[in-house]
């Protein structure tokens, strides 16, 4: 498991470092900004995630509003 989620981690960063560029290019675009913000979001959860506490991984759960 925890392969996995240092390859997530290194996925987001790569992709944050993409928007950070594009962002550079127009840094008006409320868009790109939105994305960086859910993927610094993304990072956090996946790094706590990915350091057990006291041996133990903790459970990361996320509500999503049923419509």
């Amino acid at each position: 498991m925890k392969k996995e989620i240092d390859d997530l981690v290194e996925y987001f960063e790569r992709n944050m470092e993409e928007l950070q560029q594009e962002l550079q290019l127009n840094p008006d675009d409320e868009f790109i900004k939105g994305k960086i913000a859910g993927i610094k979001y993304a990072l956090i959860v996946c790094r706590m995630y990915n350091r057990p506490e006291d041996g133990h991984q903790i459970d990361v759960i996320i509500d999503t509003p049923m419509e």
